[in-house]
């Protein structure tokens, strides 16, 4: 027999986040836990996800479809992979999925990858992200963040996206810059 509980949690953005869509200040997860004792240890695995307004999702209809499946995969401990895929496409299903699988990791004692069958991960470069403001924010922004993170994603939002590119580009010569409209352009 499993349990599964489902949170919801709040972490303050210092400033804000800032996209074509958006403006927030905090940043709402939902904490998805599977507790489960197995040859009489327990185990909880963690997952959490971010209702998208974009797909429709509130944290509301994410806890919605946690619970509406919750006593399902309680009594089918063997089969919660397969119930995961039974479920759309979404916040839900994903935390769902990610705390099995940590669930199962903590279990067999072993990473994900591990269990996977796959090669050990290797670190990757990622994009730091630039909130959308003005040329100005955005540039002293980009040039912070330029001196420890090579490649930058600047949050685009239509009117004044050519001069805040071309003073990111100033302010920071050396980096890889990314542009993201999120929808902002035709």
């Amino acid at each position: 027999m499993i349990h599964i509980t489902a949170i919801v949690e709040h972490f303050p953005i210092r400033g804000a986040f800032v996209i074509s869509r958006e403006r927030r200040t905090v940043q709402t997860v939902v904490r998805i836990m599977i507790e489960g004792e197995f040859e009489g240890k327990l185990f909880t695995g963690q997952g959490e996800c971010v209702p998208y307004k974009r797909y429709y999702e509130t944290v509301e209809t994410v806890l919605a479809q946690i619970v509406a499946v919750k006593d399902e995969f309680a009594e089918n401990i063997e089969n919660l992979a397969d119930l995961i895929t039974k479920m759309p496409a979404g916040a839900a299903r994903n935390g769902l999925d990610c705390a099995l699988w940590d669930l199962k990791a903590k279990f067999y004692g072993k990473p994900v990858w591990e269990l996977l069958n796959l090669p050990q991960p290797k670190p990757c470069t990622t994009c730091f992200t630039i909130s959308l403001g003005t040329a100005n924010e955005m540039a002293e922004a980009a040039k912070i963040a330029a001196q420890k993170y090579p490649i930058l994603k600047l949050k685009l939002g239509g009117d004044g996206d050519a001069q805040r590119m071309k003073q990111v580009r100033v302010a920071a010569p050396n980096s890889i810059i990314v542009a993201d409209a999120n929808e902002a352009w035709q």
